[in-house]
C-alpha cells in the first residue's frame, strides 16, 4: 500500500502527525536516501518573537553537539542555512515505544507498580544522559516524563533504551570571561516539574534539573506527580508549605529507605540544601546502577570539569537574563509553549454537563464556551460568566482565538 505523504522536504518525507513539542509540531516519516524511520520536527521561525527564535536556534546548535546513547540522535536539519530560514525541519531518531509518561501510565494501573529494579534502570539511564549533558556544559531546564522517550532495545535488560529529547529550553551553562559559572533567571519550564527557585522568579543554576529529576523519580515509583498543581498560584502555595517532599507513607514500607532519602534530597525546596550532582552520582540508591550503566566508558567517567557550578545563586556577578520582560512557561503535558504575553486566548467547548457544589470547581453545561486561563496536565482553571474554577481538560474540545 502506497504511503500517504503529508509533508516533504529535500531529504525526507512525513506520513503521520504524532505530536507537538516545544516550538513545533512533530511528524513520523523516513529519510529519502536510506528509508530510515525518523521523527520530523517542523518549526516556523517567521514572525517569531525574538526570544523564541533565539531559543529555537539554540536548540538546533545544542542538538548538533549532542551524541549519546541516552539522548535522541539528530540526523540532519533542513535547510542547511537554517539560521536565516522562515521554516526549519529537524530530522531525528524516532523512538517507537513512546514517552515515559505513557509507559508509567501503562505500568501503574490499579495496584500495579514498576518494580524497584526497573525504577533504578530508568532513573539510572536518565541520569547517565543528564550527566553527559553536564559534561557538555548543557542544562536541560524542561525535564519531564513527556520529554523522555523509550527506544526498543532487545539487548537491554528491560527491552528499551531511555532517550532525553526536546532541547527547546536547554542552553549552555553561562560562564564569565574567567570561566566562572554564572547564574540564570529566565522563567521557563513545566509547572508540575519546575523548580521552586524558577517558580518564585529567583536566579538559579543547573541544580534546577535535579529538582525535575526528583519529580520524575517520584512519579516512576508512585505513578503520580510529586506536586499536582492546579495553576501557578496553587503550586506556589504547595512549595511554600514544603521543606522537602517524601514518598507517600504506603511506599515507605515497600521501597528501600535510601530510595525515599534520594527523593527527599532531590525534592528539597531550598536549592542550597538540595543534593548536588557529585553527591547524587554517589548516592547509595543509584551508585551501583549508574556505575553498571557507565561501564568502562572513559568519556562518561571523566569529571564534569573544574568549572562546574558551586552554588552561585548568591553571586554578585551580572545576571545572565535572557529576557527580563517576557516569561515563557511550558504548562501542559502536550508540550505546548504557553507564552504568557501572547494575545491568543484558549477556549474549550464543554462536552458534558458539570454542576458542582464545591466552590473550587467551575460549573458549566454541555456546549458552553469556557475560557481556559491555566493548564497543568489534565487539570486547568476555567472562566465562565465572570466566575473562575478548576476544570478537567478532557471535558472540553480545545480551540484558540
Amino acid at each position: 500500500m502506497e504511503k500517504k505523504i503529508i509533508l516533504e522536504g529535500d531529504n525526507f518525507i512525513a506520513t503521520q502527525f504524532i505530536g507537538e513539542g516545544s516550538f513545533g509540531k512533530v511528524y513520523l516519516g523516513e529519510t529519502k536516501d536510506t528509508n530510515q524511520i525518523c521523527a520530523i520536527k517542523k518549526i516556523k521561525l517567521k514572525n517569531k518573537e525574538e526570544l523564541e527564535r533565539k531559543m529555537t536556534l539554540r536548540e538546533l546548535e545544542i542538538m548538533k553537539t549532542v551524541k549519546h546513547e541516552n539522548c535522541v540522535d539528530l540526523f540532519f536539519i533542513e535547510p542547511e542555512d537554517y539560521q536565516n530560514a522562515d521554516l526549519v525541519y529537524i530530522v531525528m531518531e524516532y523512538c517507537g515505544m513512546g514517552n515515559l509518561n505513557e509507559y508509567i501510565d501503562s505500568k501503574t494501573q490499579g495496584n500495579e507498580r514498576i518494580p524497584i529494579e526497573e525504577v533504578k534502570e530508568i532513573f539510572g539511564q536518565i541520569l547517565k544522559g543528564l550527566k553527559y549533558l553536564y559534561q557538555k556544559n548543557i542544562v536541560h531546564r524542561d525535564l519531564k516524563p513527556e520529554n523522555i522517550l523509550l527506544q526498543k532495545n532487545i539487548d537491554s535488560k528491560f527491552g528499551y533504551t531511555i532517550k532525553l529529547t526536546d532541547f527547546g529550553f536547554a542552553r549552555e551553562i553561562p560562564k564569565d570571561d574567567l570561566g566562572k559559572t554564572q547564574i540564570m533567571n529566565t522563567f521557563i519550564g513545566t509547572l508540575s516539574y519546575v523548580a521552586p527557585e524558577i517558580l518564585f522568579n529567583n536566579s538559579y543554576t543547573s541544580n534546577v534539573d535535579l529538582w525535575s529529576l526528583g519529580s520524575i523519580l517520584y512519579e516512576i515509583i508512585t505513578g503520580n506527580p510529586a506536586f499536582q498543581a492546579f495553576g501557578r498560584n496553587s503550586l506556589e502555595t504547595k512549595y511554600q508549605n514544603t521543606i522537602k517532599k517524601s514518598l507517600p507513607k504506603e511506599y515507605l514500607k515497600i521501597v528501600p529507605k535510601e530510595c525515599n532519602d534520594l527523593v527527599e534530597r532531590l525534592l528539597t525546596v531550598d536549592p542550597h540544601s538540595r543534593i548536588k550532582r557529585e553527591e547524587l552520582y554517589k548516592h547509595p540508591f543509584i551508585f551501583e546502577k549508574l556505575n553498571e550503566l557507565i561501564g568502562d566508558s572513559n568519556q562518561e567517567l571523566t569529571n564534569e570539569n573544574s568549572n562546574q557550578e558551586l552554588n552561585n545563586e548568591n553571586s554578585n556577578q551580572e545576571l545572565n537574563n535572557e529576557n527580563s520582560n517576557q516569561e515563557l512557561i511550558n504548562e501542559n503535558s502536550n508540550q505546548e509553549l504557553i507564552n504568557e504575553n501572547s494575545k491568543k486566548k484558549i477556549f474549550g467547548i464543554a462536552k458534558i454537563d458539570s454542576q458542582n457544589d464545591d466552590d473550587n470547581f467551575l460549573s458549566f453545561s454541555k456546549g458552553d464556551e469556557v475560557e481556559i486561563i491555566e493548564i497543568d496536565g489534565k487539570i486547568g482553571i476555567g472562566k465562565l460568566n465572570g466566575k473562575e474554577g478548576e476544570i478537567f481538560i478532557n471535558d472540553f474540545d480545545i480551540k484558540e482565538n
